[in-house]
């Protein structure tokens, strides 16, 4: 990964921070997207100190508002003419439903309509960085998932299935944003970690969060999919695919399987991806510029 610049959204904790001390080991030049300063600072310090390297480069935005997704793009293509590996990693499980200020569910809003806009936006400097890649993270539960294209926005949708939406939603986008790249040397693939104790589980009791520290893989053990997928020469040129680690516990330790599956039936159907790009265009305003 040496010379290569990769952005990671969600790097402060979990699996996006793994993922960045992973691909900083590597040689890479790892940019951090955060939310905030509060977070971010430290990760940085973190992904220094374990990836042998300097303090890599952090750029803050708040990525369920698109305003902020574009404020992001635009900062970085100011720096940076290239990029060579894109981890749209962010994402959240709300127990309740909250509107952004533009309307949209927060868990689609950040699981889904910010890695479409950011990476949308930032097409031009991966063109530029190929041959390059797009990973996606999404969710064995885009299984669960189905979309109401009457309200896309999630602006009526309870919060237990939103998650599932969300990562259906991704699936799918990543399949047509595979399609529309297809011989540009920029490759777009979705990947499913398996479930890893992090973060996002903080919306749930805490009997459970103990149980799941205990039964779940350790971020660091939930970062592997995805850094093989930015990184391993096995992919090279490979696109549009959905990849999965059933995780099997073997004499005390976990096992990963990597696996190329078909998605669920519903991320598999073409009409509904192109349905699902010309509607997320409209509501983030990237079919207006």
């Amino acid at each position: 990964m040496e010379g290569k610049t990769v952005l990671v959204t969600g790097a402060t904790s979990g699996i996006g921070l793994e993922t960045a001390v992973a691909l900083t080991r590597l040689g890479a030049d790892v940019v951090l997207a955060a939310r905030n300063r509060e977070h971010g600072v430290p990760a940085c310090r973190e992904v220094a100190r374990r990836g042998g390297r300097s303090e890599p480069e952090i750029l803050f935005a708040d990525l369920s508002v698109m305003a902020e997704v574009r404020k992001l793009a635009a900062e970085f293509m100011s720096k940076r003419d290239k990029l060579h590996v894109l981890v749209n990693n962010a994402g959240v499980n709300m127990n309740r439903h909250v509107l952004t200020a533009e309307g949209i569910e927060t868990t689609m809003a950040i699981n889904f309509f910010a890695p479409f806009l950011l990476t949308s936006l930032l097409l031009p400097a991966l063109r530029a960085g190929s041959p390059s890649r797009i990973v996606n993270v999404a969710s064995v539960m885009h299984r669960k998932g189905t979309l109401d294209w009457d309200d896309l926005r999630g602006a009526r949708e309870g919060p237990g299935s939103a998650y599932s939406r969300s990562k259906l939603a991704l699936v799918l986008f990543t399949r047509e944003l595979a399609r529309q790249l297809a011989g540009s040397g920029v490759t777009a693939n979705a990947v499913c970690p398996g479930g890893a104790a992090t973060s996002i589980w903080r919306v749930a009791s805490p009997l459970t969060r103990f149980a799941m520290r205990l039964l779940l893989k350790t971020p660091r053990e939930g970062a592997r999919l995805p850094v093989w997928a930015a990184s391993s020469p096995e992919l090279e040129g490979v696109t549009g695919e959905y990849f999965e680690t059933p995780a099997h516990l073997r004499f005390g330790l976990w096992e990963e399987r990597k696996a190329r599956k078909a998605p669920a039936p519903a991320a598999l159907d073409d009409g509904a991806a192109r349905r699902l790009w010309k509607m997320a265009g409209e509501i983030t305003g990237l079919s207006h510029g």
